[in-house]
């Protein structure tokens, strides 16, 4: 007997968010139209005008706003829409055999396999902008044989094996993006893997980065075996194993 079978299924799905995100006066220093006064870090006193000379702006806050959206709707509150897809992919695999060796000796062979891919634009992230986003790959094994074994009319064996594998991972949208010296920010990473957008929080504005908790991976691995006898005598019936 042989057995095999798919099922999977598509899924994409329109996300929205609205943020607030610095206009086009204030990526120029210009803060004029708000009402919170921007003083001077160096003095305490405010700036003339609300407004950052230009030979005041940091340079590594100007590099990072080459990063950062642009406002797309008026006026300053939720000034920015963002429509992004989320994609799901989910893939089950199940192959069963069945095999009579002899009139004694049987055989049977299962393998069952989930596969997940998911890709969100805003997951867990604190980016409601959309550019960086977090993939997620799961893999669920499950694999098991059993061999049975007749070893005269009235005393059965059967010997079992099973294996299961669970992987997981997660990385965010610039996995592998090494920014740092384009940013002028120090490299506190040497590892590829663990290279990505830095993750900048502003108060009162959109976040911009990937996952704080990316990247990550694990894997899981069991093992199991067991064994049991059956005897049959008369009306009684006794098993074993372990």
């Amino acid at each position: 007997f042989f057995m095999m079978s798919w099922e999977g299924m598509r899924q994409i799905g329109g996300n929205v968010r609205l943020s607030p995100v610095a206009t086009a006066l204030q990526r120029n220093g210009d803060f004029s139209q708000i009402k919170t006064i921007v003083k001077d870090p160096l003095t305490g006193v405010a700036f003339p005008g609300n407004a950052i000379p230009a030979n005041r702006l940091d340079a590594v806050a100007q590099r990072i706003l080459n990063y950062y959206p642009q406002e797309n709707q008026p006026g300053q509150l939720n000034n920015f829409y963002a429509l992004k897809n989320a994609v799901n992919r989910n893939d089950q695999y199940i192959v069963k055999l069945d095999q009579r060796a002899s009139q004694s000796d049987n055989l049977s062979f299962r393998i069952i396999r989930n596969q997940i891919n998911t890709w969100d634009p805003f997951d867990n992230t604190g980016d409601p902008t959309g550019q960086f986003g977090g993939a997620r790959a799961e893999r669920d094994s499950l694999l098991g044989l059993t061999y049975t074994r007749l070893v005269s009319p009235t005393i059965v064996n059967e010997a079992r094996f099973g294996f299961s594998r669970y992987d997981f991972s997660k990385w965010t949208g610039t996995a592998g993006l090494d920014v740092t010296a384009a940013l002028g920010l120090p490299k506190v990473v040497t590892d590829p893997k663990l290279f990505s957008f830095p993750i900048v929080d502003i108060s009162g504005y959109a976040s911009m980065g990937g996952d704080k908790n990316a990247p990550s991976a694990s894997v899981v691995n069991q093992w199991q075996w067991g064994d049991t006898l059956s005897i049959a005598r008369g009306k009684h019936l006794v098993r074993a194993g372990a």
